[in-house]
């Protein structure tokens, strides 16, 4: 299966924990120098799986000319090798982050069945990640990992640019990065994976009506995050989904919560 392969690919991996902590190249990658489109392009559209180093060599073959003009309109100050290393480190990180989303895809695919389950641009620039149509219902997800940052920049999204006006019910899928609960597994070489048991748990809380659409548009989050010494579902209120007004809010380090029964 497609989420087999993918996974070994992913197992294959080297990770790069210095790319973690270079932040030169902060400023936001726009149009053509839009790393998510190139990944799109080489991962879907061309089916060529590249690893990291790869993916950053035929990024800057193809976007040498942008790359040069923003250099000069950003980042002058800095030698112009300093600046292509931190678009190395902005590459790897945004490769990260999506490789757990085109996982997570594959995995939902397996779950509700490939011809259920779509990803593109239309989705992805309305600020969906993955739509399943399922039972007559459109169930649009939000991936994420589930720290603080990630959070706050999906509370954002979802006020400011209307990430949660497409058609359907809107879900946030969160995974832990740490793989300290059942949402996800890490592999060998450090990369977390979306577990089965986790898009089972969504696709049995759809099944039982838990996860219903209704006119005020809101949004659900699996109770599942913040749990650093879960091994099994016991004792965590995992097994609800809760419904909420607004996306989760921060007080310090401790989410509040709204709960509304569904």
């Amino acid at each position: 299966m497609e989420e087999s392969r993918f996974v070994n690919f992913l197992s294959k991996l080297k990770l790069n924990y210095k790319f973690q902590r270079n932040k030169t190249v902060e400023i936001d990658l726009r149009g053509e120098l839009n790393p998510n489109q190139w990944l799109e392009y080489y991962f879907f559209d061309k089916k060529f799986w590249l690893g990291f180093e790869d993916f950053y060599k035929e990024y800057i073959s193809e976007v040498h000319t942008y790359l040069q003009e923003h250099y000069k309109e950003h980042y002058s100050h800095i030698e112009w090798n300093d600046f292509l290393y931190g678009v190395e480190a902005r590459l790897y990180r945004t490769q990260v982050s999506i490789l757990t989303e085109y996982q997570a895809y594959f995995k939902c695919q397996k779950i509700f069945g490939e011809s259920n389950v779509m990803r593109d641009k239309f989705l992805d620039n309305k600020g969906v990640d993955i739509r399943i149509d399922y039972n007559n219902q459109y169930y649009n997800l939000h991936i994420f990992s589930d720290t603080d940052r990630a959070w706050r920049y999906r509370n954002f999204k979802s006020k400011n640019k209307k990430a949660n006006k497409l058609k359907g019910v809107h879900i946030n899928l969160p995974y832990d990065i740490t793989a300290r609960n059942f949402t996800t597994n890490k592999l060998k070489n450090g990369v977390v994976v979306y577990t089965d048991e986790y898009i089972e748990y969504l696709k049995e809380k759809i099944d039982c009506g838990i996860i219903v659409p209704d006119e005020h548009n809101r949004t659900y989050s699996p109770k599942v995050s913040k749990c650093p010494n879960f091994n099994d579902h016991e004792g965590l209120e995992q097994d609800t989904l809760i419904v909420q007004n607004e996306l989760l809010s921060y007080q310090g380090n401790q989410r509040n919560q709204q709960q509304i029964n569904p």
